[in-house]
């Protein structure tokens, strides 16, 4: 028995299923597939959620999420199937994209030896990407909040920073945009790093949240001071 979502979907009236079995609605390799499924689902007598990829009458590629039960009779025992799918053909595709804009990213970000983050201004708590987590040399277990920041960075930059960081950035609503000395956690390394970072305000025009982005520039300054001892 077919709802009239489902005679759209598979080109197929209710009267025209009705003593079918899948192999008049899909491909043989499909219909077997999906009869399967159903005899697993009969053996278990319990319900059962999972993803179906078939194709339609129409030749459609459709990706859907089923949940399948058994319907038991007055003694328990199955003697049919009921099912619900829903077409999230669309939902798969946008997940698939969106994991392709992140792969892009993090591959731009390896490039560029640029990682980014998002600070909670209110929590103090942040997160970052794995490129910046390589730059600070960090893993899952370091806890992002002001003070595991403020222990990363330099003890030669770390009052300067949180100077410009309270009174410039969250006090005069400026663009966070700095350059200073950090010191990796895993070796203990001194690297140069520049900070860039956009304020995010609330209807009251508080700021809520800062996006941006970190980059080690130690080869960059590693260079600049060497030009300079040889001038000098």
């Amino acid at each position: 028995l077919f709802n009239p979502a489902a005679e759209r979907i598979t080109g197929k009236s209710s009267a025209e299923v009705l003593g079918k079995d899948d192999s008049f609605l899909f491909g043989p390799a499909e219909a077997a597939a999906v009869m399967d499924c159903d005899r697993k689902v009969m053996a278990a007598g319990a319900v059962t959620t999972y993803e179906d990829v078939l194709t339609t009458a129409t030749g459609e590629t459709v990706t859907f999420l089923s949940t399948k039960g058994p319907v038991f009779d007055a003694k328990g025992k199955p003697y049919g199937l009921f099912g619900i799918s829903r077409d999230i053909t669309e939902r798969k595709s946008m997940e698939q994209s969106l994991r392709k804009s992140e792969t892009f990213l993090k591959q731009a970000q390896v490039i560029a030896g640029m990682g980014s983050y998002v600070l909670d201004i209110a929590t103090g708590c942040w997160t970052s990407s794995e490129v910046l987590d390589d730059i600070f040399g960090i893993d899952k277990t370091f806890i992002r909040s002001v003070e595991g920041w403020a222990l990363l960075i330099h003890p030669d930059c770390r009052e300067n920073m949180n100077h410009y960081f309270i009174n410039e950035v969250l006090g005069k609503h400026e663009r966070f945009d700095k350059e200073c000395k950090i010191i990796r956690k895993t070796d203990g390394a001194v690297r140069w790093v520049h900070c860039e970072g956009e304020l995010q305000f609330d209807d009251q025009h508080r700021p809520v949240k800062m996006i941006g982005t970190i980059m080690d520039i130690t080869d960059r300054k590693q260079g600049e001071e060497e030009r300079a001892r040889m001038e000098e």
